[in-house]
């Protein structure tokens, strides 16, 4: 699908997310090989001040030097931006991602970027944060090339059956241990965290990071167990989202027993109202189908919530602030589930796990 701004005219920061690198490349490779579905490239290099911006071309060998992707990562904007360049033109600059990252001067960044039959897929620091739609057929990229500010880059070339790689550690993941709890303090996201009342023992009130994974053996979600997710919605949510699924990866995709995403939208006075739930399960690569509604639950930005999941004879049973809220019937068997994933606009104090 092509996606392109004819009749629309650039701002002047759209023009300068495209914008060439007026510098000699620090990374060349005109002869990429064979490029098709599983191909990935991982680009780890240290940012610099050098220009407070790097490129990286995926290009065509044809006579108007086609670029199938651009990404353009600005520290100043603290963003990276998707485009493509076809006959001289550029598309639409796609800056939206699933989650947020830091691009500062004298951090080390690895950048994964995979190719699939649909679309690139683009991880940042082992974390899946975008994709972006072929415009241009991809089994015909030629070369790659770097500009900015990344030094010692290194890239990587192989196909892979598992993305995104994630890192050998990270607080992002954790295994439950017999407890069934997961309240590790020490896991903690630096900029998640607020100032306790006066008078309390701790000066912080201290979050897991997000995205979160809690993984533990297939087959330990029995019935009658229940998954308790304790958090705080954050001051201007979008979206926030769980997932009762099998394994971590993003491609393939997983097995999704159950996902939940509550969608926060602002009323015409610009409040923020209850959110609609979503329900889904995926399965083979493919949605089941969306159901949707609109339950009181009382969650509004900066409200602290718990919702508990309880695997039920036939359906999950869901519950917010031990209030029954809905049913979802099993599209998928239980059985599968060995990975609870958070992700989206809250504060994330623990995930339980108990039996009846």
């Amino acid at each position: 699908m092509l996606a392109y701004c004819f009749g629309k005219s650039r701002t002047d920061s759209e023009e300068s997310l495209t914008a060439d690198i007026e510098a000699d490349p620090i990374y060349t490779n005109n002869n990429l090989g064979r490029i098709q579905e599983g191909i990935s490239f991982i680009i780890l290099g240290a940012l610099n001040n050098a220009t407070n911006k790097f490129t990286i071309d995926f290009g065509m060998d044809n006579a108007n030097n086609d670029i199938a992707l651009r990404i353009t990562g600005s520290m100043q904007k603290n963003l990276m931006s998707r485009n493509s360049r076809i006959k001289n033109k550029w598309g639409c600059d796609e800056i939206r991602t699933n989650y947020p990252y830091d691009l500062e001067a004298c951090s080390v960044l690895t950048i994964q970027i995979l190719l699939t039959v649909k679309e690139f897929m683009i991880a940042v620091n082992g974390f899946h944060v975008c994709k972006y739609t072929h415009r241009l057929p991809f089994h015909n990229i030629k070369k790659l090339e770097i500009h900015g500010c990344l030094s010692d880059v290194n890239v990587d070339r192989k196909i892979v059956t598992e993305y995104p790689q994630r890192p050998e550690r990270s607080a992002h993941f954790d295994r439950l241990g017999e407890d069934a709890e997961v309240t590790e303090c020490d896991q903690v996201d630096e900029s998640d965290y607020a100032a306790e009342t006066s008078g309390s023992e701790c000066q912080l009130e201290r979050f897991m990071p997000m995205p979160y994974y809690a993984m533990f053996d297939r087959g330990f979600l029995d019935a009658g167990f229940s998954v308790s997710v304790k958090g705080r919605v954050k001051s201007n949510p979008q979206t926030i989202t769980i997932s009762l699924q099998s394994g971590i990866n993003v491609w393939p995709p997983p097995t999704v027993a159950l996902q939940l995403q509550m969608r926060f939208a602002k009323a015409k006075d610009g409040e923020t109202g209850e959110p609609t739930i979503a329900r889904n399960s995926l399965t083979s690569g493919k949605w089941v189908g969306e159901f949707t509604s609109q339950v009181g639950t009382g969650l509004r930005p900066n409200a602290d919530f718990v919702l508990t999941i309880v695997r039920g004879k036939k359906a999950f049973e869901v519950y917010l602030n031990d209030n029954p809220a809905f049913e979802y019937e099993y599209k998928v068997n239980p059985k599968y589930v060995d990975t609870v994933f958070v992700s989206g606009d809250m504060l994330l104090f623990d995930i339980e796990i108990e039996s009846d």
